[in-house]
């Protein structure tokens, strides 16, 4: 997790000094200074673009991570997210069958029973994560005078919430959706919340059987040449994907979806 701090500094600064001149900075709604919230076009007039959540998903400030923050790399609007792992590993262990045969002499081209590791890459993906686009904009200006109903919910760039609001702490480091029909009030789900500078990762189990084939071969009388592989199917002992938190493309708790946070404020 990173913080733009200049950029955002600058920003703070300019806002403050917008503050300052109330008399001539007065928005037509009473959306408090600092709010962040999505609009459907573009930024109206008393608010600026919030440039750090261009391409990324507004999320609730986690426990201690403060507001501004973000994670992951910010999506494009052109091409969709994908998600790639950096490794498969695990095992198969292949066991021993004894033939009589003469140990050492002309047996070419037969395997060794032992246990085998496997490895390999995967190809990236698309996420199909579902998604649409709006402009995320920050009040600039000093709100007016009219009522803004009771329990709505949205952002602050500040790390408390303004006069007659309350932080809305359940959703900390929680990605939001909309209730669904049935659907249960501050119900979560997905494990625990983000923590401060957590890029969220996972990994898959890799499961299945490979089968060796059998090849007959002549042997004399004698005893006990071992130590060859037998044929059969065995199993994947142990097999996973694992992801490569250091790769440019992290994973989240969303696969590819990258955030930026803010205080989430409910209206008294």
């Amino acid at each position: 997790m990173r913080h733009d701090t200049r950029s955002r500094l600058a920003l703070v600064v300019g806002l403050v000094l917008a503050a300052g001149a109330a008399d001539t900075a007065i928005a037509a709604d009473s959306m408090p200074f600092l709010t962040e919230a999505y609009f459907s076009g573009p930024c109206p007039e008393g608010w600026g673009y919030l440039d750090g959540a261009k391409g990324r998903f507004l999320v609730p400030s986690p426990l201690g991570a403060g507001s501004g923050a973000f994670a992951g790399a910010a999506l494009d609007g052109i091409n969709p997210p994908t998600h790639t792992y950096s490794k498969i590993i695990g095992s198969i262990y292949l066991p021993s069958k004894e033939f009589i045969l003469i140990d050492g002499r002309c047996n070419n081209n037969l395997g060794d029973a032992n246990n085998y590791p496997i490895f390999g890459n995967t190809e990236p993906v698309k996420d199909n994560l579902p998604y649409i686009q709006y402009s995320a904009c920050i009040k600039s200006a000093q709100p007016d005078q009219t009522a803004v109903p009771a329990g709505v919910l949205t952002y602050s760039a500040l790390p408390t919430c303004p006069a007659g609001w309350t932080e809305e702490t359940a959703v900390r480091g929680r990605y939001i959706i909309g209730l669904p029909d049935n659907g249960t009030p501050y119900f979560s789900f997905g494990g625990d919340p983000l923590a401060p500078s957590e890029v969220r990762t996972n990994s898959l189990p890799v499961n299945g059987n490979i089968s060796f084939g059998g090849h007959a071969i002549a042997g004399g009388s004698g005893c006990c040449a071992s130590g060859y592989a037998a044929s059969g199917s065995f199993a994947i002992n142990g097999g996973r994907t694992d992801p490569n938190p250091d790769d440019a493309h992290p994973y989240d708790s969303a696969v590819q979806a990258p955030y930026y946070t803010g205080t989430m404020c409910r209206k008294n």
